[in-house]
C-alpha cells in the first residue's frame, strides 16, 4: 500500500512541476492525473500496490465533498442571482462529459 501511495504522490508532484514549469492553465493535480492515465494506458494494467492504495482512498472520497458544500453555502447569494447561467454551464458540461465518455468507451471497449 505504501508503494501505491508513493506512486500517486510522485505523479501528483510531476504534474505540479509540469504545470508550474510550462505555466499551464491547469492545476498540477489535473496534470498529474493525466500523466497517471497515460502511464496506465501505456502499461496496460494497474499494479497491485496502486490498486490497494486507490481502494483505500475511495473510502475517504465523500469527505472531499465537504469543502464544496460549505463553499456553495457561502456563495448562496451569488448562486441564487445567476442560476440560469450556472444551470446552462452545468448542462453543457454534462453533455460534453457524457459525449466524451461515450466516445472513449466506444474506442476502448472490446467489440
Amino acid at each position: 500500500m505504501l508503494m501505491g501511495l508513493i506512486i500517486l504522490v510522485v505523479f501528483q508532484l510531476a504534474g505540479e512541476w509540469l504545470a508550474g514549469y510550462f505555466s499551464l492553465p491547469l492545476p498540477g493535480s489535473v496534470c498529474g492525473l493525466f500523466l497517471l492515465l497515460v502511464f496506465l494506458l501505456l502499461k496496460g494494467s494497474v499494479g497491485s500496490p496502486l490498486l490497494a492504495a486507490s481502494n483505500k482512498l475511495f473510502a475517504y472520497l465523500p469527505m472531499l465533498l465537504i469543502p464544496v458544500t460549505a463553499g456553495a453555502y457561502s456563495w448562496f447569494g451569488f448562486l441564487s442571482t445567476s442560476w440560469l447561467e450556472i444551470g446552462g454551464v452545468l448542462l453543457l458540461s454534462f453533455f460534453a462529459t457524457y459525449s466524451f465518455a461515450f466516445i472513449l468507451m466506444s474506442k476502448l471497449s472490446p467489440r
